[in-house]
């Protein structure tokens, strides 16, 4: 149960709360859509010639540096310095709407900047914590994804768990010869 939802303290009978459990997550996935269709967002952030837009309560919600640039400086274009990866920047800004953070391993010091330009701790924690346990090959943990890249072998029991081919290539349409 939502910890906000529960007995209220008024007396019986008079206040009655009722509780939609997927309302948070809706809304948020509601305000991802609207910002991947370019709809009703009232910030852009350009990162090394690339704007990308947001919508302002989102990101001042989501990272400290947003909130003072929107709320105390009431900017509507930011400007982040050009030390600033694209990629991982457009990741993190998803992940404030999703809450998931899809990483590129070997690029995972670009993540750490952008988290850290934008004191989003949690991220940067996630990322430090990614980079001092060790790498294995092909394995993965629960809440990461399996990503079998062109000519990488992926070992069976991987392969089966997320639906990839036992090796790098591509599958074959029915009548092609493998």
């Amino acid at each position: 149960m939502d910890s906000t939802c529960g007995a209220s303290a008024a007396p019986a009978g008079l206040t009655v709360q009722v509780c939609f459990p997927g309302a948070r997550a809706a809304v948020l996935d509601n305000l991802n859509r609207q910002r991947e269709e370019g709809r009703l967002c009232d910030l852009s952030i350009q990162v090394q010639g690339q704007v990308f837009r947001a919508h302002r309560c989102v990101l001042a919600a989501s990272s400290p540096y947003f909130h003072d640039q929107v709320l105390l400086k009431n900017v509507t274009t930011v400007s982040l310095p050009s030390v600033m990866d694209p990629v991982a920047f457009e990741s993190v800004l998803s992940s404030a709407y999703t809450g998931q953070l899809s990483i590129v391993h070997d690029d995972i010091v670009n993540y750490v900047t952008v988290a850290s330009f934008l004191q989003m701790w949690h991220i940067v924690d996630k990322c430090t914590e990614i980079l001092k346990r060790p790498r294995p090959s092909a394995e993965v943990t629960p809440g990461e994804a399996a990503v079998a890249h062109p000519g990488t072998a992926v070992p069976p029991a991987v392969a089966k768990q997320h639906g990839l081919p036992l090796s790098g290539k591509r599958g074959t349409k029915e009548g092609e010869k493998a």
